[in-house]
């Protein structure tokens, strides 16, 4: 879930949807449940500060931050993925 700013009621989603703060409070809680894990085993949620794209990257990128992960194991690349954090996610 990408949050863009606050309201008066709470915060603002990427999308301009409003988000209560009892709505962040129950998809964290449904996070820490495990309700998407894949084995439902109780996870952690992880919140970070908003990055705002360089103007360097608008030639690269639409709507969003670029963002490219690599699975390492045993010191080699094992894949990379690529997509666009625009929407809280990579599309993974």
């Amino acid at each position: 879930m990408l949050v863009t700013g606050r309201s008066a009621d709470g915060f603002v989603k990427s999308s301009g949807d409003a988000l209560s703060v009892e709505a962040l409070r129950y998809h964290v809680s449904d996070i820490l449940s495990g309700i998407h894990s894949l084995e439902g085993r109780e996870d952690r949620a992880i919140v970070e500060a908003l990055v705002h794209p360089d103007s360097l990257f608008a030639a690269v990128s639409y709507r969003g931050v670029p963002d490219l992960r690599v699975v390492v194991g045993g010191r080699h690349p094992g894949a990379a993925l690529a997509g666009s954090a625009a929407h809280g996610g990579t599309g993974l």
